[in-house]
């Protein structure tokens, strides 16, 4: 079941306490990575819905395509990899 926004909140309060300590089970940081890939793909998901649904517009198409980039950019940061190693084309306009 989906959790309320307060739920939400009081959750990533407590995965960020756990992140800046005794964070054993990885819990904290595996939550907070988890809800930023959340927020970038429902970012994602949001643009190519305005997308499709206004007719495949040369805007929402770009603005598409940065959220896809920034989302890959973000991903190979958080996996450490430089960009020669992520991907085809390092997540450059692939």
């Amino acid at each position: 079941m989906k959790p309320t926004g307060q739920e939400m909140e009081q959750a990533l309060t407590e995965a960020a306490r756990l992140e800046d300590g005794d964070d054993e089970q990885h819990l904290g940081k595996t939550l907070l990575y988890l809800h930023r890939r959340v927020l970038e793909l429902e970012r994602i998901r949001e643009l190519t819905e305005r997308y499709v649904l206004l007719g495949q517009a040369v805007d929402e198409h770009a603005r598409l395509v940065r959220a896809l980039q920034a989302a890959r950019e973000h991903e190979r940061l958080e996996s450490g990899q430089d960009a020669a190693e992520f991907g085809l084309g390092g997540g450059k306009g692939t």
